[in-house]
């Protein structure tokens, strides 16, 4: 599982995973993104997984990751958690539906499933906003520069 990270702001992160899905890769992201010099405790994200192959995870993943996840509940601080599956994933949605009920009692973030983009970013940042060009643009690129689980 491959994912890298685009600081928006001071405020907001985009979360892009890419690849096959694994306990491990979640695990390892969160450990980086909570270990990068730019994060702060609350800061709203978008997980965007529209790229992530999760066909094997089963519901034991899920609750693995969640539960993993509760462990930097500190780290994580208050913010908001917008987890964008893509339009055509059912199943991706019901995963997260899932995942945001094993999360909600283990940190103080809220976690929420979008189907889209700029459905997340709505939720985040009201209907009103719009990211700077130079960022769409880096978002709609296919291959980013990503970082491995083992790096």
């Amino acid at each position: 599982m491959e994912y890298e990270f685009i600081f928006v702001d001071s405020s907001l992160v985009v979360c892009r995973t890419f690849g096959v899905a694994s306990v491990q890769g979640f695990v390892a992201s969160l450990q980086a993104l909570t270990s990068d010099p730019r994060w702060r405790p609350g800061m709203d994200t978008i997980n965007d997984h529209t790229l992530l192959d999760a066909s094997l995870f089963k519901a034991s993943d899920i609750e693995q990751i969640a539960n993993r996840e509760g462990e930097y509940s500190g780290e994580i601080g208050q913010g908001r958690a917008a987890i964008v599956v893509g339009p055509d994933s059912p199943t991706r949605y019901g995963l997260v539906r899932m995942f945001e009920a094993y999360i909600e009692p283990l940190v103080e973030a809220k976690v929420r499933a979008f189907w889209t983009f700029d459905e997340a970013l709505a939720w985040l940042r009201g209907p009103d906003y719009s990211l700077p060009a130079e960022l769409r643009e880096k978002l709609g690129r296919p291959a980013p520069e990503a970082k491995t689980e083992s790096t």
